[in-house]
């Protein structure tokens, strides 16, 4: 799995089991994604049948966003690699 991750320029970290507070970052990232897809719900007055692409949308917005550990470029500026995974 590092080979994979590391030949793919993937950043891969292992956390010890049933140590979720070494999670924090990707735990604060799905409690914003829920909280904005939460907050397009309830101000476009919308039914809870729309939660998945509420959750969607709010993703593809913080991944356009520019952020301060990507230099300010957004994620979809961030080159990516070229060939296709295995």
């Amino acid at each position: 799995m590092k080979d994979y991750c590391v030949q793919r320029g993937i950043n891969f970290y292992l956390t010890l089991p049933r140590t979720s507070q070494l999670n924090g970052v990707s735990k604060r990232m799905v409690r914003t994604i829920i909280e904005k897809a939460r907050t397009m719900i309830s101000g476009a007055s919308l039914d809870k049948v729309f939660w998945e692409e509420a959750v969607l949308t709010a993703t593809y917005l913080i991944n356009l966003t520019p952020t301060k550990a990507l230099k300010q470029c957004s994620a979809t500026a961030v080159p990516r690699h070229t060939s296709m995974p295995r």
